[in-house]
């Protein structure tokens, strides 16, 4: 197998594996190059790390307004004219 970090190619592979997403045999053969590869070793650690931190992560609910809200701020940050502003 190519280096998928060093040759760009599967690239994608190597984010299903550390989300445990990618199975068979493509798995079982990236595995053995990660255990080769310190590059691809590394990256899958750091994104280990991230998928748990999201995993343990509880986002605030949103408030019931919050569209109107959202919307009231994307309308007062609009220009007056459909014309952007030259001055």
């Amino acid at each position: 197998m190519d280096c998928p970090i060093k040759t760009q190619e599967n690239a994608e592979w190597l984010l299903d594996y550390a989300a445990g997403r990618l199975r068979g045999e493509r798995a079982a053969e990236l595995a053995r190059h990660v255990e080769r590869c310190d590059d691809c070793a590394s990256f899958v650690a750091a994104q280990q790390v991230v998928w748990k931190a999201l995993d343990q992560w509880e986002p605030e609910p949103v408030s019931l307004d919050f569209d109107r809200r959202l919307y009231r701020s994307i309308e007062a940050a609009r220009p007056a004219s459909g014309l952007p502003r030259v001055l």
